[in-house]
């Protein structure tokens, strides 16, 4: 909901926030995430604080605007998200309740990540291998990414990137919000073992 707008819209978007929020008073807050963004229309800030109530969790979103560093922050948008703690334990983070294909992939952001150093360790140490720096290089990056949320389930592919050592694993912090899983193809590592030359015989 915008807040920006006339005393009595504004009055009527706080009423009908204050009525999902549950009874008594929140136990404790805090700040999960927030971002800041500077640009020719103005600066905008976003952040989210979670509050802890007995039976419920409220996030809320909160999005402020100022056309220059001068001015007073504006409220543009501010979102009330409420939780009992029944549904939110439903959405704890449990591997084998994981749909196939989220799981496949974090059983390669594990994986590749292994295939990676071990091949990784093995051409830094590799006798004759020409040009090393350009096959570790090669070796520690992962192509083509692939994202599974473990709150949605929802899969996405992102094909033109890289990613260090194949594998990433983020969560804001949010009980809202489940783990990211993200594996990327280990191309170089496999191309170490099908083209690299193997190692040079020892001197007589």
């Amino acid at each position: 909901a915008s807040l920006v707008a006339s005393n009595e819209a504004t009055q009527a978007e706080i009423d009908r926030i204050q009525a999902l929020l549950p009874t008594g008073q929140a136990t404790s807050s805090r700040l999960t995430t927030f971002r800041i963004a500077t640009g020719a229309d103005g600066n905008r800030f976003w952040g989210v604080r979670e509050y802890e109530y007995p039976g419920h969790v409220v996030r809320a979103e909160t999005t402020l605007y100022r056309v220059a560093a001068r001015d007073p922050w504006k409220v543009s948008g501010f979102h009330v998200n409420v939780m009992s703690r029944q549904e939110l334990a439903a959405r704890t983070f449990d591997f084998m309740a994981e749909p196939p294909a989220v799981q496949a992939v974090i059983a390669a952001a594990v994986i590749f990540p292994l295939f990676i150093l071990v091949t990784f360790w093995i051409a830094l140490f590799r006798p004759g291998l020409k040009p090393r720096w350009l096959w570790l290089i090669a070796i520690a990056l992962g192509v083509g990414t692939i994202y599974a949320d473990t709150a949605s389930h929802a899969l996405s592919f992102l094909p033109v990137s890289v990613q260090l050592f194949g594998a990433g694993a983020t969560w804001s912090g949010s009980a809202f919000d489940g783990w990211v899983f993200s594996a990327s193809t280990p191309f170089g590592a496999a191309a170490f073992w099908l083209f690299a030359p193997k190692a040079a015989p020892p001197s007589p």
